[in-house]
């Protein structure tokens, strides 16, 4: 119960651009907001292939709601 009530607040990741394997200058960039279980499931999913994790701010809560709010722009 009381995981659930956390997931209903802001929780933010850390912002920046991230490795995942061993990538390089052409290895695809996967794009998430900073919310930090997103980003801790993103990076459990993707350990084993090489890409890029760019995570920006959206203020801690998820894509979606982020999006729909205006926290996530072009």
């Amino acid at each position: 119960m009381l995981d659930y009530i956390f997931r209903l607040f802001p929780h933010r990741a850390n912002t920046g651009l991230f490795p995942l394997g061993k990538p390089d200058a052409d290895a695809p960039v996967i794009v998430t907001g900073n919310y930090h279980l997103t980003v801790k499931r993103l990076r459990r999913v993707l350990k084993y292939n090489n890409v890029w994790l760019l995570v920006i701010d959206s203020h801690g809560i998820n894509v979606w709601c982020a999006a729909a709010g205006g926290h996530m722009t072009h």
